[in-house]
């Protein structure tokens, strides 16, 4: 997004700029607008929403914003806009000759953070060990990765010294006849039960992945392929564990197949898991006075979806009835067999 601003702006620092451009009241970013040059690029009102977007999740902590000059200089909110700004162009560009302040923002999601931060696991490190072992437990499983007793490398014995920690919830073990770690009974029924968890998540509120909602006329619909997905908001609503529920989801739909080469490095990477639980962070929301609203029609729609399905099984079963039993029509009365 490129707009010129008055010369008074040079004066501010960078968090104070950013706080006066994109602003968080109306009148001040319908100033802001007043200065787009449409002619030139008539999408700026759309990038400017885009972004007004960003800077809101920022103040919220949601994100958090990396900004520099370019890959090299890094910007702090308290710098003086003044001492960052570069030359005019030449007047041979085609441009005005401004000075020109060009920032690069990056949005980061600190998402284990934030699941503490949020009280849904008491600290990180517990955190990071669920989800380390429940991913270690999906590749001996699904990609029936082998994992020897005898590691070779850096990488393959940090990941040994995690399925030896794994092994005190005896869902793992050395097996007697290879010593390559095998998923024990009871890691098959941790299996058994997470699947189970996950698919009882996707019947009761996948529903929510594609939702239109009218606030002029309350009306609500699901599934035209124009919604937002609501459904992290939902969960939250529901008094779920997001984090937990999006991760399970994830590996539900295979999501963690794209890095069956880098895996056993990223195990331990932090970074992995902000990756994998974006979603939690960066999701569609409404307000909060509406989420009910939208649940309440949403469970209403399945129920009558379930109504629906009850009602033709039921119908399929007497016509086929009908058709098995020799000298039977359809209004109930005894075919004459003479």
């Amino acid at each position: 997004m490129e707009v010129v601003l008055p010369a008074e702006y040079a004066g501010l620092r960078i968090g104070e700029l950013l706080e006066a451009v994109f602003s968080e009241d109306e009148e001040g970013r319908s100033h802001l607008e007043e200065m787009f040059n449409l002619r030139e690029n008539p999408d700026l009102p759309e990038i400017y929403g885009v972004l007004l977007e960003v800077l809101s999740r920022w103040r919220l902590g949601d994100y958090s914003l990396k900004i520099s000059l370019d890959e090299d200089t890094v910007v702090e909110l308290s710098d003086r806009t003044t001492s960052l700004l570069r030359p005019p162009e030449p007047q041979g560009s085609g441009h005005p000759s401004y000075p020109v302040l060009n920032l690069e923002m990056q949005r980061a999601f600190p998402t284990l953070d934030h699941a503490v931060q949020e009280g849904y696991w008491e600290d990180k490190t517990a955190l990071m060990g669920w989800l380390q072992s429940v991913t270690l437990l999906y590749f001996l499983d699904k990609h029936e990765f082998k994992l020897s007793p005898n590691p070779l490398t850096q990488t393959a014995r940090r990941l040994l010294t995690l399925a030896e920690d794994v092994v005190e919830g005896r869902v793992i073990l050395p097996s007697g006849e290879t010593g390559y770690f095998r998923i024990t009974e009871s890691g098959r029924r941790v299996l058994g039960s997470q699947i189970a968890e996950t698919e009882s998540y996707i019947d009761r509120y996948e529903l929510f992945k594609d939702v239109i909602y009218d606030e002029e006329g309350g009306g609500v619909e699901f599934g035209t392929g124009r919604g937002d997905d609501l459904r992290v908001q939902v969960y939250v609503h529901e008094g779920l564990d997001p984090f937990r529920t999006v991760f399970l989801l994830r590996l539900y739909d295979g999501s963690l197949d794209e890095f069956t080469d880098t895996w056993q490095a990223r195990i331990h990477d932090e970074s992995f898991y902000n990756e994998i639980l974006e979603p939690v962070i960066d999701n569609h929301r409404v307000e909060n006075d509406l989420i009910g609203q939208i649940i309440e029609s949403g469970f209403a729609h399945l129920a009558e979806e379930k109504e629906e399905q009850r009602e033709n099984r039921s119908n399929q079963q007497i016509l086929e009835m009908v058709r098995s039993t020799p000298g039977l029509l359809l209004d109930g009365k005894e075919q004459d067999q003479g």
